[in-house]
């Protein structure tokens, strides 16, 4: 009885072991690796224990932060960023928003504030990769980038407005 306790106990620390392991790739991974969906499920497990919808806004500009490097990544590496890449980014932004129009003017501000400055920092980034896609002649690399810096533009303006006018 303890030598099959003892094989199971090991056979659990295996599979526990490796799970950890194919997590903590996840983590890193990007869309064209084949861990990329357990990375999605992952987050989209943390944005499910949290109903606070200003912690949630914040998690949301991280994550289209997140979405916003990958394009970056894969773009360095020649790889054109797919479309639901970039339509993930836009859902974080949209839903961040959202949410931060639940929160109270303070905290609205703030979050506006950060979202404002995260887009700009993530456009100019987009912007200066498409520029480089340009010179290599990856013409579609290129137009993905800059639809991704158009729709960063366009959310960097977005929490301009809502500055000004909250």
């Amino acid at each position: 009885m303890i030598a099959l306790a003892l094989k199971f106990g090991l056979v659990l620390a295996i599979f526990a072991g490796s799970l950890g392991g194919t997590l903590a790739t996840a983590a890193d991974s990007l869309p064209d690796s084949a861990v990329y969906p357990i990375k999605l499920a992952m987050e989209q497990a943390q944005l499910r224990l949290n109903d606070d919808p200003a912690e949630l806004a914040e998690k949301h500009l991280a994550l289209a932060k997140e979405r916003s490097q990958e394009m970056l990544q894969l773009a360095a590496k020649g790889e054109v960023p797919d479309e639901a890449l970039l339509t993930r980014m836009q859902t974080h932004l949209r839903t961040a928003y959202q949410l931060a129009a639940q929160t109270d003017d303070a905290q609205m501000v703030g979050l506006l504030a950060q979202a404002q400055t995260m887009t700009q920092s993530s456009g100019q980034e987009l912007a200066a990769a498409q520029e480089m896609a340009q010179e290599r002649s990856r013409e579609r690399v290129q137009e993905r980038l800059e639809e991704a810096s158009g729709v960063m533009n366009q959310w960097q303006h977005e929490a301009a407005a809502g500055l000004e006018d909250p």
